[in-house]
């Protein structure tokens, strides 16, 4: 028996009210008043029927739930970062200054960059049709890699910026940055060679230049010194400009969308 695409709540009573036609027209006995051809097109109809219930469960699976289980990853990761921030004690806004002022900016980097894969991340799901057990776990490697920015971001501040911390800060944007490339390749690879994925992608030169000079912040961090401070403005500053690049509006998607918006 299928029950594919009928109510939970009515597959008992569905089962109840099979075994009762059972029992009044048993196997290989036509129904009183019924053709052949009625019986044929009322069973064509029931596998039809059931194949298409679980064509819907097997086949295409929506992006409705990964989408909002990133959206409030994301969101707890800024809580969390805003939570970090040291309270002042005073009442001036020096003591502000003196408890959260670097602290302040750096969080207002973090906040950036979560804001860059969300929204990212929102138009990528806009091209996805279907969503594979490889494209989950994809997007559950981005999302581990974001949820050390917190970690990453408040020992960077707590250790005013020396060199370890503030590669590894380096290091979480990178693999944050391989982590949605691989999530962006796996989606296109699920949706074919022709998909509207693979179309807005093209060379992905924004991308390759952010991998660049992620890797030129962590070197310029390797060489932090207390007495060469240079060194730390020289690593911010290749991380502010992958934040800069990518504040920037990139049209690749939406302009796919408005070109092949109903290919697929």
């Amino acid at each position: 028996m299928c029950w594919a695409g009928m109510p939970a709540g009515w597959r008992p009573a569905a089962a109840l009210m099979a075994v009762h036609n059972n029992r009044r027209t048993p196997a290989g006995r036509k129904r009183e008043g019924d053709s052949d051809a009625q019986q044929g097109s009322e069973s064509q109809r029931w596998a039809q029927g059931c194949s298409s219930g679980l064509g819907e469960r097997a086949g295409t699976v929506k992006t409705g739930r990964l989408e909002a289980f990133s959206d409030g990853v994301l969101a707890i990761i800024i809580t969390v970062m805003l939570l970090a921030l040291p309270v002042p004690k005073g009442t001036g806004f020096t003591e502000l200054w003196n408890a959260v002022g670097t602290a302040l900016l750096t969080y207002a980097l973090s906040f950036t960059y979560v804001g860059i894969y969300w929204n990212n991340h929102h138009h990528v799901f806009q091209l996805t049709n279907r969503v594979t057990g490889g494209v989950l776990w994809a997007n559950l490697h981005l999302l581990f890699w974001l949820s050390l920015l917190p970690l990453a971001t408040a020992w960077m501040d707590y250790t005013g910026f020396a060199r370890a911390p503030v590669m590894s800060y380096g290091a979480v944007l990178l693999l944050a940055a391989l982590a949605f490339v691989l999530l962006q390749r796996t989606i296109a690879r699920s949706e074919g060679p022709d998909s509207r994925m693979q179309r807005a992608l093209g060379r992905d030169k924004k991308g390759k230049a952010s991998l660049v000079l992620y890797l030129a912040g962590i070197a310029s961090a390797a060489f932090i010194k207390p007495e060469a401070p240079v060194f730390i403005y020289l690593a911010l500053a290749c991380f502010v400009a992958v934040a800069v690049v990518w504040v920037i509006p990139d049209r690749r998607i939406e302009s796919t969308l408005e070109q092949h918006g109903g290919d697929e």
